[in-house]
């Protein structure tokens, strides 16, 4: 079983790959000509931004800045 400390900082790992990936879907979005294309890829940002979200707030919880 793995240590706490060690989880957080995998989810923290996840949360900048996510980081990367809602930047590059924002760059295709914004040289996108198509209206439907960009609405579907901004849903995809949105969906991402909520994860990295809730990640960050976990490895809060995780490493005790704050109570969850």
């Amino acid at each position: 079983m793995k240590p706490i400390a060690e989880i957080a900082d995998e989810y923290a790992a996840n949360v900048e790959s996510m980081k990367r990936q809602r930047a590059a879907l924002y760059e295709r979005m914004q040289a996108e000509p198509q209206a439907e294309v960009r609405f579907r890829l901004y849903r995809s940002i949105n969906s991402i931004s909520k994860a990295i979200g809730d990640s960050q707030y976990a490895i809060a919880v995780m490493r005790g800045n704050i109570r969850g």
